[in-house]
């Protein structure tokens, strides 16, 4: 078991990675589970870290897409390598810091929106947009680290960074944002209303008597 959790890791964080000592102790009682993360944003795990560190960034500061001079995130290296300029949206993280520059939030949709991958817009953001892999942020735990500097027209230049990323077992959502982004996937096959009463009543669960009661509030 220790020997498949070893590889297991390695495979994630490279062969040079310090395995974790407790995975090794046949008797330890850490139970993964708790380790467990609900990602902030429907796309890739590495590009969790830099949407959340761009998202304090614009909400701190209130500035415009077209303030942007420059756009550096930084992010451990192994990550980069699977979402570096792809060709899919929601795993591109150029297109998607792009993405969220414009619209200030990234949505289902906007994530797995093909079209905009060649919007003139996006584009031209893309062009502003560097991400580079460092191994320094590498994490065991894939906490999705990333570092960002952003160079604006006006002089400043705003850096900011997160170690545990929002959705991360170190960082979880709060049920606001749960709550966010359960509406933001449900609301368009169920509706506002039903989605709203599947929530609450979801978020009630353990006072409901007869779990068939759901069906009302999912089945079409």
């Amino acid at each position: 078991m220790a020997d498949d959790l070893e590889i297991l890791l390695n495979r994630q964080v490279g062969e040079d990675a310090t395995v974790i000592g407790y995975v090794a102790d046949a008797e330890a009682c850490d139970f993964e589970i708790l380790r467990g993360g609900i990602k902030r944003w429907p796309v890739g795990g590495p590009i969790q870290g830099p949407l959340h560190v761009l998202r304090d960034l614009m909400q701190e500061h209130r500035f415009k897409p077209d303030e942007v001079v420059e756009l550096v995130a930084r992010m451990p290296d192994k990550e980069l390598e699977i979402v570096n300029n792809r060709d899919m949206p929601d795993i591109s993280v150029q297109h998607l810091l792009a993405v969220m520059l414009l619209d200030g939030t990234v949505t289902f949709a906007s994530a797995h929106d093909f079209k905009r991958m060649k919007d003139p817009r996006v584009l031209r953001l893309r062009e502003r947009i560097k991400a580079v892999g460092d191994p320094d942020l590498t994490d065991a735990l894939r906490r999705w680290r990333c570092v960002i500097e952003i160079k604006l027209k006006d002089g400043r230049t705003l850096n900011h960074q997160t170690m545990a990323a929002k959705g991360s077992f170190e960082n979880p959502l709060t049920r606001a944002e749960e709550e966010e982004k359960a509406l933001d996937l449900i609301v368009p096959v169920l509706g506002k209303h039903r989605s709203g009463a599947l929530l609450a009543a979801l978020w009630d669960f353990d006072n409901i008597k007869d779990v068939r009661s759901l069906r009302r509030l999912y089945a079409r």
